[in-house]
């Protein structure tokens, strides 16, 4: 599986970043509910595997940013 770490202020420690566990699958995705996000807000991820020995190491920060509407 893979943990998905999400924020908007990356300077924060991570055990501050919000933290959704993706399954396995062709295709993971991550599906946020409507209004879980801000609109107009920048937002910082980081993704880790996480196997039978636990988390590997988490990937670089990518940032994007959310629409209006």
């Amino acid at each position: 599986k893979y943990k998905v770490y999400l924020t908007s202020y990356p300077s924060e420690p991570i055990n501050h970043w919000d933290i959704y566990d993706v399954e396995p699958s062709e295709k993971p995705r991550l599906v946020l509910e409507r209004g879980k996000l801000q609109p107009e807000t920048p937002y910082y991820i980081k993704v880790a595997a996480v196997g039978e020995k636990g988390e590997g190491l988490q990937s670089d920060i990518v940032l994007f940013e959310t629409v209006s509407g």
